[in-house]
């Protein structure tokens, strides 16, 4: 807003409202201003005339601006009317919040104001009641604001079409007229008007209230106010008159309110709205209808930017583009865009836009606005279904019911199954020219036009001389031209393919195989099927034969799973038939049932004998419970006997001196009998892992266990011991996996030939896995040796280890979840590696040493 001086002029904040500064930052764009905040009355110590006057109270503007000649901006919250802020004497009004086309309208105004001004508030030749009508432009060209312009005398001087609207004549019929002798005034009110016309005359603000019944043969009650305005000196050059408002009715009257009536219930019911957009003064009307598709009551005044400020802020660029674009270039516009209502609901509405020209100028923009919400919705769910019907993974298309069958639409999946190039090619071909039998069509085609709808398994030749297998659905619908047929095809090609591939296997499997018909309860078997449940063949059987066959302590099984069957459930059972022999079996049977409607129709089904698994499944369980009772027996017998000879013997041992002739062999009894419970307890853990009896793993740091371990190595036995080992690195694992340690480090050591025996142990962690690598410096294990040590019983210098020891490692790491093998050392000996999974894959803490 530069004015082209060198200095920037001032523009004066003068108020207690929060935003106004942030207002007038809008108002002047944020260049060409350096914006100051006063108090009332406090213009002279910033020693320039303030170039506009930005204020949220109306009260101040008098002080402000006492001569009249500078711009002022009445920022309301939507308390102030219109009508207070001309009897204030403000030039401009707008409501907060400002947008940027707000502050656009606005800079525009005001700086023309300024202009006026600069050029001379008393131009050559112009009079004071035109400078004044020129400074209140904003409010006497307002549509909804009645303004009338009178000299010192009280004759009117000028007045806007809006102060017409009370009488039957026209604005120039009050010109030259005392003011109070004019057809707005009954005789009862022209004394009082006169007089207060004289008040405003001499400096003073009236308002005033009247009410009259003879006045222009319209009568009406109103308010509004009589305001003086003066020159640079003070003197009095004209008055303004205001109405604040006026209520009326005559026979015209009665007409505009029932076209209105007719508008606002035209509005309602087809949910549009009008609405029009003074381009020069950004001033907005709204009807009543565009007032609800906004959300707001009908008392609501829409000002400045309001309009652009209710659109979805994504779509808020583009709309204001568009009435840009019709101010600029007269273009009028067609968009279908979101808005927010006042109530924070997303809308879909279409807004038309449509310049009105004045001398080749676009002056206003007139548009009406409909909620389109719902159809917009109908529209997505439209877009939707097409997307579907294109989508969908079943061929889906249209043709003609006649002898000609031509297609007249088909989805993608449909175009596909024929061999196509296109859904065009596609609809200039007819269905003969796929159907492998000419007379099935036919038959299809008059099954359909009987019965309304067919469904049916057929095949046809594609296009590229494939042959398809299809479930066909065909419906019969009636058009406003003729009847045509609708299909659903699915492709099953696969399963026919898998059925045909299922049959040869049955031949070659030795298994039984079914097929029912569930309406007619026929089942047909396979001959095979017959000498598997050892019935003579004697044709179909139906349901109650087969549950016949079914051992009676099954029946109701087998029976609940094949009703749930045929509701769509899976039908995998394992059940016992009894032979016309008498003898018992175990099958297992499984069926593919087959359904049209929703309903079961038939059913394919193959029966497995599995007696042999049974039997051996019984011997496993057999087997596990007479672990379960050794193991019983080791824990409860052997270890409290144990207990007891190894509790007598320390008694004895503490009551003998060490020289007595038995205490060594008592001694030798005591020791044995801790080697005898620790190995009873490594036996008792490898049989709960053969029974399949869980243990409660917990985290075990195999670094300090291998650490302990060696030490104690060390103090057993006459050894050379290296360690290679990483921070704390945990494992899952048991109590046993010290006892695990140490049998693979007493094999080392105690199966070692050489003199100087020697073990190296190293701890490596990658990748989640941690391994423990035990490495001696003896004979080794030969290549054919090494899965043999590993097993149950095998011991002695033969196969380098002890059976037991290596046996237990093995069970105890499986049930780790890791693995444990023999490699050979470089340059003599064997190593012994262990692979565990480790807790999180992390080592803890790194260690030195």
């Amino acid at each position: 807003m530069s004015n082209g001086d060198s200095k920037k002029p001032l523009a004066l904040v003068a108020g207690k409202g929060e935003k106004l500064r942030e207002v007038t930052e809008i108002l002047t764009g944020g260049e060409g201003y350096r914006i100051e905040t006063a108090n009332p009355g406090k213009i002279e110590p910033y020693g320039d005339e303030p170039g506009c006057v930005v204020t949220d109270d109306a009260g101040l503007i008098e002080e402000v601006d006492g001569d009249g000649g500078i711009p002022t901006v009445l920022v309301s919250d939507g308390s102030t009317r219109v009508s207070d802020a001309v009897d204030a004497g403000a030039t401009e009004y707008v409501e907060t919040p400002v947008g940027d086309a707000d502050g656009r309208l606005l800079r525009r105004r005001v700086e023309r104001y300024i202009q006026d001004t600069r050029e001379g508030q008393n131009r050559r030749g112009e009079t004071e009641p035109q400078i004044a009508k020129r400074r209140h432009e904003a409010f006497f060209n307002d549509p909804d604001v009645p303004v009338a312009i009178l000299d010192t005398d009280g004759n009117v001087l000028d007045a806007n079409p809006k102060s017409a609207e009370y009488t039957e004549g026209e604005p120039d019929d009050f010109v030259g007229k005392p003011f109070w002798e004019t057809d707005l005034w009954g005789t009862d009110e022209r004394d009082p008007i006169m007089e207060k016309v004289r008040r405003a005359s001499e400096g003073e603000y009236v308002g005033y209230e009247v009410e009259d019944t003879d006045a222009g043969a319209k009568g009406y009650v109103g308010t509004g106010s009589v305001r003086p305005v003066t020159d640079e000196s003070g003197e009095v050059t004209s008055v303004i008159v205001s109405p604040r408002g006026a209520t009326g009715g005559n026979e015209r009257e009665a007409e505009l309110e029932r076209n209105r009536d007719l508008l606002k219930h035209t509005e309602r019911i087809s949910d549009t709205g009008g609405w029009e957009l003074d381009v020069e003064t950004g001033e907005q009307r709204w009807t009543d209808g565009t007032r609800g598709i906004h959300g707001v009551s009908d008392e609501y005044e829409p000002t400045v930017g309001d309009g652009i400020a209710f659109y979805h802020p994504d779509d808020r660029g583009r709309i204001e583009r568009l009435v840009e674009n019709c101010i600029q270039n007269a273009e009028p516009y067609d968009a279908k865009l979101r808005m927010v209502t006042a109530d924070g609901e997303v809308r879909w509405v279409r807004t038309v836009g449509e310049p009105v020209e004045e001398d080749g100028e676009v002056t206003k923009i007139q548009g009406a606005i409909q909620d389109i919400t719902e159809l917009k919705r109908h529209e997505t769910q439209l877009e939707r279904y097409e997307k579907l019907w294109k989508k969908i993974p079943v061929g889906v298309c249209r043709v003609e019911a006649d002898n000609s069958g031509r297609f007249l639409t088909a989805n993608e999946r449909m175009v596909e199954m024929t061999g196509a190039g296109s859904e065009e090619e596609l609809l200039g071909l007819s269905t003969d020219d796929f159907w492998i039998d000419e007379e099935e069509r036919k038959g299809l085609a008059e099954r359909t036009e009987q019965n309304g709808w067919v469904t049916t398994e057929r095949r046809f030749r594609s296009l590229d001389g494939r042959v398809v297998w299809a479930r066909i659905t065909v419906i019969a619908q009636d058009t406003d031209e003729d009847t045509v047929f609708d299909a659903v095809v699915q492709d099953i090609t696969d399963r026919h393919q898998r059925e045909e591939q299922l049959k040869k296997a049955q031949e070659i499997a030795d298994i039984g195989s079914w097929y029912k018909n569930i309406p007619s309860d026929e089942i047909h078997w396979s001959d095979r099927l017959y000498d598997l449940w050892g019935v003579e063949c004697e044709g179909s059987v139906d349901y109650g034969t087969f549950l016949e066959y079914i051992h009676p302590d099954d029946r109701g099984f087998v029976d609940s799973s094949w009703q749930e069957a045929k509701e769509g459930e899976p039908y995998d059972i394992e059940h016992r038939i009894v032979r016309d022999d008498g003898e018992e079996r175990w099958m297992r049977e499984t069926a593919d049932v087959t359904f049209e409607d929703g309903e079961a129709v038939n059913a394919i089904g193959v029966v497995q004998d599995i007696t042999e698994r049974k039997q051996r499944e019984n011997q496993i369980e057999r087997r596990k419970q007479q672990v379960e009772f050794f193991n019983s027996l080791l824990r409860h017998e052997m270890l409290n006997s144990m207990t007891v000879i190894r509790g007598s013997t320390r008694t004895a041992l503490d009551s003998l001196p060490q020289d007595h002739c038995v205490y060594e062999d008592l001694t030798r009894v005591y020791d044995r009998s801790d080697e005898i419970v620790d190995l009873i307890n490594r036996v008792r853990s490898v049989l709960r892992r053969i029974s399949g009896e869980g243990r409660e793993l917990a985290q075990k740091n195999l670094s300090d266990t291998v650490e302990k371990r060696v030490a104690s190595l060390e103090n057993r036995h006459r050894v050379d011991t290296r360690l290679d080992l990483p921070g704390e690195v945990y494992v899952e694992a048991d109590k046993f996996l010290g006892d695990v340690v140490d049998n693979i480090l007493d094999n080392a050591v105690e199966h070692n030939d050489k003199d100087e025996p020697r073990v190296e142990v190293s701890v490596e962690q990658d990748s989640g896995t941690v391994t423990l690598r035990i490495a001696d410096n003896g004979s080794g294990i030969p290549d054919e040796r090494k899965e043999e040590v590993f097993r149950q019983g095998v011991t002695g210098k033969t196969g380098g280890k002890l059976g037991f020891g290596l046996y237990f490692v093995k069970s105890m790491v499986s049930e780790y979840g890791g693995e444990v093998r023999v490699e050979d050392n470089e340059p003599d000996g064997a190593v012994l590696v262990v692979e565990l999974p480790t807790v999180d894959g992390v080592t803890r803490r790194e260690v030195q040493g």
